[in-house]
């Protein structure tokens, strides 16, 4: 379990750098530096349970099944909620320490995307997945999901991988 949080910290850390909203990419563009981090100000003063996102922002049932996702190792698929957001759920033992990494990176003056976790939902429609049934009980009832939205504000680099 520590390994999983460790890997997952590193794993934000990097994917911060790549990730950024609009405004600090076109910064970018502009001549100057692209800001990974800024001055949070007072840590006591965060909200570390939504993080960098808010209750306005989360996700809000019901969630309809899109598609599955099989990138990557863990267990994932899109859904969209009742605002029509499409969400990358993530199943499995990355999800909670993926979700608290973030806050944490946040916390500190790190950008990074929302991420929300539910320890039970429920999805409509949701198939037999090729990956992570042990978290599904085939009435679309899914246990420890980590949702992250696909926000049109936000610029998405190319992918980073290890063995490039």
């Amino acid at each position: 379990m520590k390994r999983s949080i460790a890997c997952a910290t590193l794993l934000l850390a990097v994917a911060s750098t790549v990730v950024l909203p609009v405004e600090a990419q076109s910064r970018r563009r502009g001549g100057t530096h692209a800001v990974i981090w800024q001055n949070p100000g007072p840590i006591s003063s965060r909200n570390l349970y939504y993080g960098p996102g808010s209750a306005k922002l989360a996700p809000a049932p019901p969630f309809v099944f899109l598609k599955e996702d099989k990138d990557g190792e863990s267990p994932k698929f899109k859904v969209t909620d009742a605002n029509r957001v499409e969400w990358s759920v993530k199943l499995g033992p990355e999800a909670q320490a993926e979700t608290v990494a973030v806050r944490l990176l946040w916390a500190v003056g790190y950008f990074a995307e929302e991420a929300y976790y539910f320890d039970r939902v429920r999805v409509k429609g949701l198939p037999m997945l090729s990956r992570g049934r042990e978290y599904v009980d085939g009435q679309g009832n899914v246990r420890g999901a980590r949702f992250e939205p696909r926000r049109r504000n936000v610029e998405r680099a190319d992918t980073w991988e290890w063995n490039k």
